[in-house]
């Protein structure tokens, strides 16, 4: 699914770091913005979560519910405001806030809300932007959505994402084979993240 995508010579999306790590010699990132959160490893965030060492807590999202109210305006900047908005906020701390806000607008719509995950998927500059993406799949029917389960389903291959796809694939008919191809091909906290869901699910 990768194949035809062009590098952005400024600063590569995280979709473009996707591409280039699969054949990168130790198989991992170095996401241009991944900075904010030095002091944890690729996927030990998510994995502290699950052996419960860290509690997510829910922070103000007005920014993030203006840039969001600005895609549904189909306002050109409106995905640039949002991933701006990731690189000081991580996505598990805002999904009340937007759970809140979107759900109680009018102008609600998966098909739109698929929309801005797929596109933010492909687009997105911000590790978190990319977490964000996946989790707004929770909010509609994914298994109409072929192109994305893809996308989401190979994000999976590397810690900063496996907790989060695993999450979002675990009500479709792929998530058997999602976490037995992440046994095999993630690494780091990644593999712990497979093993302790794996253990909390099965």
């Amino acid at each position: 699914i990768f194949k035809k995508l062009k590098k952005n010579t400024e600063l590569p999306s995280i979709y473009y770091e996707l591409k280039a790590a699969e054949n990168a010699e130790d198989y991992k990132l170095k996401f241009p913005n991944n900075n904010d959160y030095k002091g944890y490893d690729y996927g030990e965030y998510e994995y502290k979560i699950l052996t419960g060492n860290i509690k997510v807590e829910q922070k103000n999202t007005t920014e993030l519910n203006l840039a969001l109210d600005d895609y549904y305006l189909k306002k050109e900047d409106s995905l640039k405001k949002i991933d701006e908005f990731f690189k000081n906020h991580r996505a598990l701390e805002t999904m009340d806030g937007f759970q809140y806000h979107v759900f109680r607008e009018d102008y609600f719509d998966e098909n739109r809300l698929s929309g801005l995950a797929t596109n933010l998927l492909r687009q997105a500059r911000q590790v978190e932007t990319v977490k964000f993406a996946i989790l707004l799949s929770r909010y509609f029917d994914l298994s109409q959505k072929e192109a994305l389960i893809e996308l989401i389903y190979e994000y999976g291959t590397f810690p900063d994402f496996t907790y989060y796809s695993l999450l979002v694939l675990k009500p479709t008919d792929l998530y058997f084979a999602a976490m037995e191809y992440y046994k095999e091909n993630t690494f780091s906290y990644g593999s712990k993240i497979v093993e302790k869901m794996e253990e909390k699910w099965n």
